[in-house]
C-alpha cells in the first residue's frame, strides 16, 4: 500500500491537467470528504453513498414511468430493495 494506490475521483468531465487548474484544482491540495450530496453546475452530483441514495429513487421513477406510459419489457423485470446490503 502507499501514495501508489491512492486515487481521487473529480466529479466533472476533465481529461488534462489543465482542466483541472482551471476547476481551481491544484496538486497539493487538500481533500475533504463531505457526505452531504452536492449539484455541482456542470450536472454532476457528488456525495457518500450515493450508489444507495441515488439507486433507490431512479428504481422508483423508471417503475412509475414504466406504469404511465404502459411500457412493456422483453424480460422479466424484479425490483428489491435490500435492508441488510451494508452490514457485512
Amino acid at each position: 500500500m502507499g501514495w501508489s494506490h491512492v486515487e481521487l475521483r473529480i466529479g466533472a468531465n476533465t481529461h488534462d491537467l489543465e482542466t483541472l487548474k482551471k476547476l481551481g484544482v491544484e496538486i497539493g491540495d487538500l481533500v475533504a470528504i463531505d457526505a452531504s450530496p452536492e449539484f455541482l453546475d456542470y450536472g454532476f452530483i457528488v456525495s457518500r453513498r450515493l450508489d444507495n441514495k441515488a439507486g433507490a429513487p431512479i428504481a422508483l421513477a423508471s417503475l412509475e414511468a414504466k406504469s404511465r406510459e404502459q411500457a412493456h419489457s422483453p424480460v422479466d423485470i424484479h425490483f428489491a430493495f435490500i435492508i441488510s446490503e451494508e452490514v457485512g
